[in-house]
């Protein structure tokens, strides 16, 4: 029974890490740069890595969930390059203030 729950659970990992594997290629190659999408697949593949990882733990095999615990390196790598983690700054906010306020139209 347990090996049945360690496929189940093994398997949601792997596809949700081949589902994320999407948004990690758009954030390395810098497509889709304002879609809040991609930052949501990345982390759909990070989900999948630690899922994966505690299937592989909780079946005594750690020997294997240890080398996969270094897929996690290119998320983070992902998000960084997405500057999704960047801790925003008041002039960061003042930025976005100007960028929100309507331009003025000139009179033709």
């Amino acid at each position: 029974m347990e090996l049945i729950y360690f496929g189940i659970i093994s398997s949601l990992g792997v596809l949700m890490m081949t589902i994320g594997m999407f948004g990690m290629l758009d954030a390395f190659h810098g497509r889709n740069r304002t879609s809040r999408g991609v930052d949501w697949l990345v982390g759909l593949y990070t989900l999948g890595v630690l899922v994966t990882l505690v299937s592989y733990a909780l079946q005594g095999r750690w020997y294997f969930a240890t080398p996969l615990a270094l897929l996690l390196l290119p998320a983070e790598r992902a998000f960084r390059l997405r500057n999704t983690f960047r801790r925003r700054t008041r002039s960061d906010a003042f930025k976005q203030l100007n960028t929100l306020q309507p331009q003025e139209q000139s009179e033709d």
